[in-house]
Formats: C-alpha cells, sequence, structure tokens
C-alpha cells in the first residue's frame, strides 16, 4: 500500500535551493495532502470547477474552454540527453506528468501510466514526464522498472516545476492534460488512478474532434 501523497513533499536531496516556498505553506500541503488522501492509497478525490489557476487540494480538475491556464514553453534535456521542448507538441492531446523515483505514490501510478500511453498512443496521445529533483541514474532505473517508454524532462534543480507553480504545488506527484492548443484542460494533484485518468482523456479526445 503505497504512503501518504504528501509524502512526495520530502524529496532526497532536499529541494530548498530551488524553491521560494515558506515551510507554512509546504506543512499545509502535508495536511492537505493526508486528509484528502486519506493515507490509504485509495482513489483520489474527484472534485470539478469551474475555472481558475490557483493550485488546489489533491483530487481532479477540469477547466472549461476560455478558462484554461496556458502550459509554460518549458524546455530541456530528457533522461536520455534529447533535448525537448513542449510547444513542439501543440496539436497533440499531451499528459504531462511529475514525478520522481523516490516518491512513493509515484511508483504506484507508475504502472497506469505506463499502461495508459501504450493504449492511448495511437489515438494521439503524447505523455511526458518531468523528473523532480532527482537523479538521472535511479530515474531511468525507475524507468527501466515500471516499462515507462515516453520521453521525460530531467529538472533535478524543479526549475520546469516551478514553472507551473500557478497550477500545482510544491509537492509531487502531479499530473497535467494539455489541450490541442497547448492549454491545461485538466490536473491531478496526487496519484492518479486508471479509471480517473482513462475519464479525463477520452473527454478530452472526445473534446479535441
Amino acid at each position: 500500500m503505497p504512503a501518504c501523497p504528501a509524502a512526495a513533499a520530502h524529496p532526497a536531496p532536499p529541494r530548498a535551493t530551488a524553491r521560494t516556498i515558506t515551510t507554512t505553506r509546504v506543512m499545509t500541503w502535508l495536511a492537505v495532502g493526508a486528509l484528502a488522501a486519506g493515507c490509504g492509497g485509495g482513489p483520489v478525490t474527484q472534485a470539478r470547477t469551474s475555472g481558475g489557476e490557483t493550485a488546489g487540494s489533491v483530487g481532479t480538475t477540469s477547466f472549461p474552454p476560455g478558462h484554461r491556464p496556458a502550459a509554460p514553453a518549458v524546455s530541456g534535456a530528457t533522461l536520455t540527453g534529447a533535448r525537448l521542448r513542449l510547444a513542439g507538441y501543440r496539436g497533440t492531446i499531451v499528459v504531462l506528468n511529475f514525478w520522481a523515483s523516490w516518491c512513493v505514490p509515484c511508483k504506484a501510478e507508475g504502472p497506469v501510466l505506463a499502461r495508459l500511453s501504450h493504449a492511448y498512443q495511437a489515438r494521439g496521445v503524447q505523455f511526458i514526464g518531468v523528473d523532480i529533483s532527482d537523479t538521472r541514474a535511479a530515474a531511468v532505473a525507475f524507468e527501466r522498472r515500471f516499462g515507462i517508454g515516453y520521453p521525460s524532462l530531467y529538472d533535478p534543480s524543479a526549475r520546469t516545476e516551478l514553472a507551473f507553480g500557478r497550477v500545482i504545488p510544491p509537492a509531487i506527484p502531479d499530473t497535467l492534460i494539455l489541450d490541442r492548443a497547448g492549454d491545461i484542460e485538466a490536473r491531478v494533484i496526487g496519484q492518479v488512478t486508471y479509471p480517473g485518468l482513462k475519464q479525463l482523456l477520452d473527454h478530452a479526445l472526445k473534446a479535441a474532434s
């Protein structure tokens, strides 16, 4: 049984040098994560909102057309050393997952992401990871263990994660679904589930058709 999603707010190595958040904010997220997730690895609570960009509590938020935050134009090297530009995937539905090899909920959701990435590849959905505050060797071993074949940006300083600070909290895992215009259609704060993420992807594909 995976640990509480809030456990991911205590990385190794620490992220303090890459963050401007206060200790109080971190502890608030620890409390929210523990309460909302129930510390039992169960399904993430889903809560739809009518819009807004501020990072919310653990759960799922869907942004309607006209109220979708634009994803920042991040870029960098992947774990394999290739260059990746998020803007280069405009015209494609993208699943952007923030993770780390030391994150217990990330390990729990790894097989889900691998399975869904294979299932939706033929339907034109691109999965991309962002590996946070990690070592390259540990991250590559994580991908090999769970059969993850999609690219991941290597973000040891958490700068890419910080660029999304208006929509996700200072903790992982987090998952965003970007529409074909590069805007954030949905977000999942905390561990994803197979049925939950599948439902979001089916809705995104239907809306884009």
